[in-house]
């Protein structure tokens, strides 16, 4: 995604996996942005680049997208009536 496009005014949180000790698609790095952030699984929107973190994240229960490049990402915005 392009670095220069400024998210902050869709995205509630972001999260690095590895800065926490986990690296998705491990289960407890989702399990630990549920905790840092009090996410709800069922109103929780991950998107992702990877198709294992995405798996990871379903299994956690949340909702999951597929990100391949910066339209599809608006795209999933919309979609999930984020913009």
């Amino acid at each position: 995604l392009n670095p220069q496009i400024d998210l902050s005014r869709v995205l509630r949180f972001y999260y690095v996996s590895h800065e926490q000790g986990f690296i998705k698609p491990d289960p407890r790095s989702y399990a630990r942005m549920e905790e840092l952030f009090n996410l709800d699984p069922a109103e929780t929107l991950f998107v992702d680049d990877r198709p294992e973190n995405i798996e990871g994240a379903k299994n956690a229960g949340w909702h999951a997208e597929l990100i391949e490049n910066e339209a599809r990402l608006f795209e999933v915005l919309d979609e999930y009536e984020i913009i």
